[in-house]
């Protein structure tokens, strides 16, 4: 590698991004500036609601009866602008322009009653004033009968409890920060480095200057590197810019140990191990979007490729996010898994040495492939045969980026839409989430993807022998699948709790077979085969190889998830069924055999992981296996 070639390259990529003054104020400066309007804006704007809220006269009502409660209550409303007034009233009196709250005594048992309209702003805001008058007024009834009975203020307490952190302030800051900060670092370096690596590679590419540059007697190797490390320094000053305008926005708010900044103390030694570990984070997420960047044709190709790197970034940055998961030299070796691993360790003050050390050097050496494999891009041969943009085939691609751009939205209208209704409730929500967007989605993919719906779906002809194809190949699913979990679970094991939680939460048990079959087994069975290896597959599959598609598409799958614990098992699981799908032609043997996995999950459970070492399962799935194929051994029309 000559360095002054190298030098020379970041150099000019470096002058042409600083010359770029409006991609650097959006893509750089102006996320910076947003930290402290955020943190101030919001904070005045939240405190002048709240100060004009409680500057405003409510009228408060006191039925008939209510007498005593009016008198008790009337005194602790001094200083609140409350207008009281007595009478007969009702629930239709309640609006902006009459009474705002109905205070009413029911006796047997005595209960004081706070009538409103919790969607009439003053009407809440009145009854949050009563409740806190009647919540003083019964406190201080409380302790003056305990008194004239001669008793103590909670006779029924045998002890107290009070809970106390023995954890330094700086570590408990630094374990909270430990689990947010890899998923920000990951998101601006991202956003940072993604306009500086379109424009250094698609962007030179398409206004034709990157073959003035192949033409120089400069290796393709060093050309990347230099690329690379202007993408690379961008990428980190965005970064250091941000934490300085957050660590600033804190300071300001009250200090890093100020009450609004929430106690968020950090040590020295911790700040200085973050700093150095973004490094490495950054060095491998440059090398990615120079990667991607060099495969782009054209800048608008490139920028559909960003959305699908960050969703595939995040995925093992939420390791940090995961409670029992502990930084060991196996997980270490995982990209971008291990630095977000470290540096939640480093933040919290308890990282050892060497799962560090190993975090830190293997993503040093990822990254550097990395530039190697983009350097063997830059080849100049290769890149002067290449038509230029405007003159290559006009759909060119053009399947698979809109494949994966829908795939995208679909991702974000689940997480904002399905996950809401699936909290509130697990049933109707999952239910809502099949059929009303992921179903809807696998239509609207296609079209994107400009794929016939009969190409995508194949139901037809339908072929009985599907269906035995299918349900032959449940038992060695469930092999591959128990397979790759026990692999997990020596570097990532599944929480108890969390396997009883998700239990409880789906009702297993309590629902009749046949409801829990539909509900848990064939719903996802039709509408997660007919997005993934329906819609996506097929719209990738226009455009890339068998092996790429099927393998990206199962990326997909595992991700749609949106489980850590459970993305390698569903990807092993997508690969079966994907090149399932692509050897019958069609999305029976597919849907069957996921419904089929499904259930026996769902019914076996923990009973799975036993039978996979039987010696009879064994046999069941190979010779189920061999017979799926046999059925689908002749390749059917795409």
């Amino acid at each position: 590698m000559n360095g002054a070639d190298v030098a020379l390259v970041f150099r000019r990529e470096a002058l042409e991004i600083l010359r770029d003054r409006r991609t650097l104020l959006a893509g750089v400066l102006l996320p910076v500036l947003l930290y402290p309007l955020l943190f101030f804006g919001t904070e005045r704007v939240r405190r002048a609601a709240k100060r004009s809220l409680e500057g405003r006269e409510v009228a408060i009502a006191f039925s008939p009866g209510a007498e005593e409660a009016r008198a008790a209550i009337e005194p602790r409303l001094e200083g609140r602008v409350c207008r009281l007034v007595s009478g007969s009233f009702d629930d239709a009196d309640v609006s902006e322009g009459g009474v705002h709250a109905i205070v009413e005594v029911r006796p047997d048992p005595r209960t004081v009653v706070v009538r409103f309209r919790s969607n009439v702003e003053l009407s809440a805001e009145a009854a949050s004033r009563v409740s806190g008058a009647v919540e003083e007024w019964r406190e201080e009834e409380r302790l003056s009968r305990l008194a004239g009975a001669g008793l103590v203020p909670d006779p029924g307490a045998p002890f107290g409890f009070v809970s106390l952190d023995a954890a330094p302030p700086e570590r408990a800051g630094g374990a909270l920060l430990g689990r947010l900060l890899p998923l920000v670092l990951i998101t601006v370096v991202i956003s940072a480095g993604s306009f500086a690596a379109l424009d250094a590679f698609a962007g030179e590419r398409e206004r034709g200057t990157l073959e003035t540059l192949l033409v120089h007697p400069v290796s393709s190797v060093d050309l990347a590197t230099g690329k690379y490390l202007a993408i690379l320094a961008t990428a980190l000053g965005s970064s250091l810019l941000n934490l300085a305008s957050l660590s600033a926005t804190l300071l300001l708010a009250g200090g890093l140990g100020g009450e609004r900044a929430g106690n968020l103390r950090l040590a020295p030694g911790s700040i200085a191990g973050a700093l150095l570990l973004l490094v490495p984070t950054a060095a491998l997420l440059a090398g990615l979007l120079a990667e991607v960047s060099a495969r782009a044709r054209s800048f608008r190709e490139g920028q559909n490729y960003i959305l699908p790197l960050v969703l595939a970034s995040m995925i093992p940055g939420i390791a940090a996010l995961l409670p029992g998961v502990v930084l060991d030299p196996f997980l270490a070796l995982l990209p971008i898994a291990g630095p977000a691993l470290a540096l939640r360790e480093v933040l919290k003050g308890s990282a050892a040495t060497l799962p560090v050390a190993i975090a830190v050097a293997s993503t040093f050496v990822y990254a550097g492939l990395l530039v190697r494999r983009v350097g063997g891009l830059l080849d100049a041969e290769r890149i002067l045969r290449e038509e230029a943009p405007e003159r290559a085939t006009p759909g060119a691609g053009l399947h698979a980026r809109s494949t994966l751009v829908a795939t995208g939205g679909t991702f974000l209208v689940v997480f904002a839409l399905g996950f809401p209704a699936q909290a509130r409730d697990p049933i109707g929500g999952l239910l809502a989430t099949l059929f009303g967007i992921v179903l809807p989605a696998a239509f609207l993919v296609a079209r994107a993807a400009r794929v016939r719906p009969g190409e995508a779906f194949g139901f037809l002809p339908f072929r009985p022998s599907h269906l035995l194809a299918g349900a032959s190949l449940v038992p060695a699913a469930s092999l591959l699948s128990a397979f790759v979990l026990a692999f997990q679970q020596s570097f990532l094991p599944v929480p108890e709790a969390l396997a009883k939680e998700m239990a409880e939460k789906l009702q297993i048990g309590t629902l009749p077979t046949l409801v829990a079959f539909l509900l848990y087994a064939a719903s996802p069975g039709v509408c997660e085969e007919m997005l993934f290896r329906g819609a996506v597959l097929r719209g990738l599959r226009r455009d890339l190889p068998r092996f790429r598609a099927v393998l990206l598409s199962s990326v997909l799958f595992a991700a749609f998830h949106f489980s850590f614990y459970r993305f390698f098992p569903q990807a092993a699981l997508g690969v079966l069924l994907g090149f399932l799908t692509l050897r019958a032609g069609s999305l029976w043997p597919a849907i069957v055999l996921h419904a089929g996995h499904n259930a026996l999950v769902l019914f076996a459970g923990d009973e799975v992981a036993i039978l996979a070492f039987d010696p009879r399962f064994l046999l069941a799935a190979a010779l189920g296996a061999a017979a799926a194929f046999w059925i689908v051994r002749r390749p059917r029309p795409r």
